[in-house]
């Protein structure tokens, strides 16, 4: 008996096509069933609407730690609450909704440090500066009780500087030059992950990669 064709042979081993996506008429057909099972969430990221997913995080969801953002348009953001030293190296970093104000944070990023200050009773002239969005009195109260000299831009006052000297410039270039390094990491520029705990892992990673760099 004759062996079959090599053609016939490689047929033999094909495994048979999938009845949804075979040949013909039920190729669209499958191809819309895939999709069905895929929707866009507002900000135009794929979303599978399957329970148990996402760990308790429903479908369509952003995740935890965000919020509407009000100067974007209310879209939901994630905030980077983060102290660092004269020279701009991140000290810590926490995270919350990007409808949170700052002063909400504050006890919490400076708990979240990980380099241990130095002792104020050792070092006792410590300053923290912070802009007019830390202008409270509980703030005020919270850095002396942890032994802070407290630098906090009471509100209208850079205006009343600006105007009596045109080149006065604020002090905060520092702060914002290190959320500008961190939007240098494309991985944090925009936030891809549902859980706030990975996105953390990822902003203290860029933290020590600043840190490295500064120190080389």
């Amino acid at each position: 008996m004759e062996d079959d064709p090599p053609g016939i042979q490689f047929k033999k081993h094909l495994s048979p096509p999938v009845p949804i996506l075979g040949a013909g008429r039920g190729f669209r057909t499958g191809v819309a069933c895939v999709f069905e099972t895929l929707r866009r969430t507002p900000g135009d990221r794929l979303a599978v609407p399957v329970d148990g997913q996402c760990h308790g995080v429903g479908p369509g969801q952003r995740g935890d730690q965000t919020g509407p953002d009000p100067t974007n348009r209310g879209k939901l953001g994630t905030k980077r609450h983060m102290l660092t030293d004269t020279n701009g190296i991140p000290l810590a970093v926490t995270l919350t909704g990007a409808n949170r104000h700052d002063m909400k944070q504050f006890d919490a990023t400076l708990d979240a440090i990980v380099v241990r200050r130095p002792s104020p009773r050792r070092k006792p002239r410590q300053h923290l500066c912070n802009d007019k969005g830390y202008d409270y009195p509980e703030i005020r109260r919270s850095a002396q009780r942890r032994g802070y000299i407290a630098h906090i831009k009471s509100r209208g006052e850079e205006e009343k500087e600006r105007k009596k000297n045109p080149r006065f410039k604020a002090r905060r270039w520092a702060i914002e030059r290190s959320n500008r390094w961190h939007n240098l990491f494309r991985r944090l520029k925009i936030r891809y992950e549902v859980h706030s705990q990975n996105y953390l892992g990822f902003v203290q990673f860029a933290n020590a990669i600043i840190s490295w760099r500064r120190a080389a």
